[in-house]
């Protein structure tokens, strides 16, 4: 009687008893893994007969908690962060842990980042570390980590505002060049922010007088933005203009000129 580990090596085995009833012992079950006993019966009538069966070794599986989230109560749009997820191996066998982290907005899903496989070893309390970036939406935010290990998997829920703390990004500014009177002067600008953007259109007559009128627009899906004002000139000349933007950020206005 023989017995074949996974990794191909064969052990012979001592076999005791009598007909009709014999047993060996294969105590080398160090590999995870499908192992092949192989026995040769002789059968005076039949001759030699070769029976093999097979049994599995599995990993006994560990147990474990996520104790804690370590993660700032506010972060900014954009900006990468480092989440310390602090799992426990309560259990009596070593393991190697994947940190999943998932991002939830008002019980919507808007994302996941993973950490690497990380070796834990019995009763071992680890800090691991996620590198996550939010570049969603801003707001209030719920971080889910989630430890997967064996086959097992255990979580945590931990809130974090995220904040636009960035100024709008201007783009092109469109205008006619030259008008005549009475026809009005119409400018249009675009802008980038993941908040909302409003601003003033700031004119200044060849004579120095100032005029500052609101501009008003539309947002997209993609944080673009289009705003635009009227101008009807009080007087001949060259006019010069600036435009100021603003968004509506939850951390407080970001403004650029």
């Amino acid at each position: 009687m023989s017995v074949k580990s996974p990794s191909g090596v064969s052990t012979g085995l001592a076999v005791n008893g009598s007909a009709p009833n014999y047993s060996a012992t294969f105590s080398s079950t160090n590999e995870i893994g499908s192992y092949v006993v192989e026995a040769s019966i002789e059968s005076l009538d039949e001759g030699i007969t070769l029976v093999k069966q097979t049994f599995a070794v599995i990993k006994q599986p560990t147990t474990g908690i996520v104790q804690d989230i370590n993660v700032p109560s506010i972060v900014s749009f954009g900006v990468p962060v480092s989440i310390q997820v602090v799992f426990q191996n309560t259990g009596s066998f070593d393991t190697n842990v994947l940190v999943e982290l998932q991002e939830w907005k008002e019980g919507l899903f808007e994302g996941t980042s993973f950490s690497s496989f990380t070796p834990v070893s019995a009763g071992q309390t680890l800090s691991i570390s996620v590198q996550w970036t939010p570049k969603k939406s801003v707001g209030l935010k719920t971080l889910r980590a989630v430890a997967l290990f064996d086959t097992l998997a255990v979580e945590l829920d931990e809130n974090v505002s995220v904040v636009d703390t960035a100024s709008p990004v201007p783009g092109n500014v469109e205008f006619s060049p030259s008008l005549a009177q009475p026809n009005p002067l119409y400018v249009r600008v675009r802008a980038l922010d993941v908040s909302g953007v409003s601003g003033t259109l700031n004119v200044t007559s060849p004579s120095s007088v100032q005029v500052v009128i609101p501009l008003f627009g539309m947002s997209t899906a993609d944080y673009n933005h289009v705003l635009g004002a009227l101008f009807e000139p009080i007087e001949i000349g060259t006019h010069s203009f600036s435009i100021t933007l603003c968004d509506d950020s939850n951390a407080g206005p970001n403004c650029v000129a």
